[in-house]
């Protein structure tokens, strides 16, 4: 079962990928975590604290070839394995920061 918000499609284009991520809330609170998967709709960042589902935020992607730029949006944030598994859905990509994540998922 997929968490609320996720489709089946986005699920599917899913890879595992462990990069250093950046995330920055609407009360300005930085996060910095490492993504578990990535897609073209959104980012999986395992975090040390939760975040409150429907917050906005600014993620930072951090990739071998730069860094990808995108608002998201927390649909879920899990505990596992004393991390939390948060999924963040894309909102906005900027054309450079979706090209650098479609040739990443594409590479995995």
């Amino acid at each position: 079962m997929l968490p609320a918000g996720t489709s089946d499609d986005d699920k599917r284009g899913r890879q595992a990928a462990a990069c250093p991520a950046l995330l920055t809330l609407a009360d300005q609170t930085r996060l910095r975590g490492v993504t578990g998967d990535l897609s073209r709709g959104g980012v999986c960042v395992l975090l040390d604290q939760p975040v409150r589902p429907a917050q906005y935020c600014a993620v930072a992607i951090e990739t071998g070839a730069g860094t990808a730029l995108a608002m998201g949006q927390v649909i879920y944030s899990l505990p596992e394995n004393g991390l939390y598994k948060t999924g963040i859905q894309f909102i906005e990509l900027d054309p450079p920061s979706a090209a650098l994540i479609a040739t990443l998922v594409d590479k995995i």
